[in-house]
């Protein structure tokens, strides 16, 4: 009797573990088929949950809080991207749920070239569903006495066309820095003697800087680049009074 009875609970214990595993199977093909869906499978409520949405973060510069003409521009710029960019959230309910969960993310980094002229250069990465996010720059460069953006061309002396001496310095730089990886049409294409390549800059204390996102000069794998040209090595291109700061 004792071998009979040893032998129903080990029948009794192996029935009770496939049972327990049979119960089991449907919420763990249950969740098998959230994730297929590119759900978050909530376990506590048995629920597959698909997210979509705009979401938006962005890192203010407080520094420039009181500014005038520069806090002025950023909160226009801020305010400006952030609705343009909730408004373009198209969804494609027919794809996974993920390619319709976008994302805008801004930060920034300041330069000081004085206490009068300041840059600010924003990262806009920005994900709308694609293999991967979106990187792109936009910079402002500020006179903070005269209360205005400066462009560009308001570095440079009155008269002066400093393209047939920037574009070459540029160009080499990119090259040095890519490497095997340069591809010197493309770098060309992004650079050269074209005004219009060259509107995310930046001053500070010695050197003039240009930021170009991924795919103006490179591949995206390679990454955003960055070219630093001392002054000293510009100086007659520039306004008098640039020259003159430390």
């Amino acid at each position: 009797m004792h071998g009979k009875a040893l032998t129903m609970r080990l029948k009794q214990s192996v029935y009770l573990t496939l049972l327990c595993l049979l119960l089991a199977l449907p919420a763990a093909a249950q969740e098998d088929a959230c994730y297929a869906k590119n759900g978050v499978w909530n376990a506590d409520e048995a629920r597959c949950d698909l997210q979509s949405g705009v979401t938006v973060n962005v890192v203010y510069p407080v520094e420039l809080i009181g500014t005038g003409v520069a806090e002025t521009t950023v909160d226009n710029f801020l305010n400006e991207t952030r609705a343009a960019f909730i408004e373009s959230y198209t969804p494609v309910w027919s794809l996974p749920a993920y390619v319709n969960n976008w994302a805008l993310n801004i930060t920034y980094e300041l330069f000081r070239f004085s206490d009068d002229v300041q840059s600010i250069k924003f990262d806009l990465s920005d994900y709308t569903g694609g293999a991967h996010p979106n990187l792109n720059f936009q910079t402002f460069t500020f006179d903070l006495v005269q209360q205005r953006v400066l462009a560009l061309e308001d570095i440079f002396a009155d008269g002066v066309n400093p393209w047939p001496t920037l574009a070459p310095i540029v160009e080499q730089n990119v090259i040095e820095q890519l490497g095997e990886a340069a591809d010197p049409t493309w770098i060309h294409d992004g650079t050269g003697e074209n005004p219009d390549n060259y509107r995310n800059f930046a001053l500070m204390p010695g050197a003039l800087v240009f930021f170009f996102p991924p795919y103006q000069v490179t591949a995206y794998a390679y990454g955003p680049v960055t070219v630093k040209i001392p002054l000293s090595k510009i100086s007659g291109l520039l306004k008098p009074e640039l020259v003159s700061q430390p």
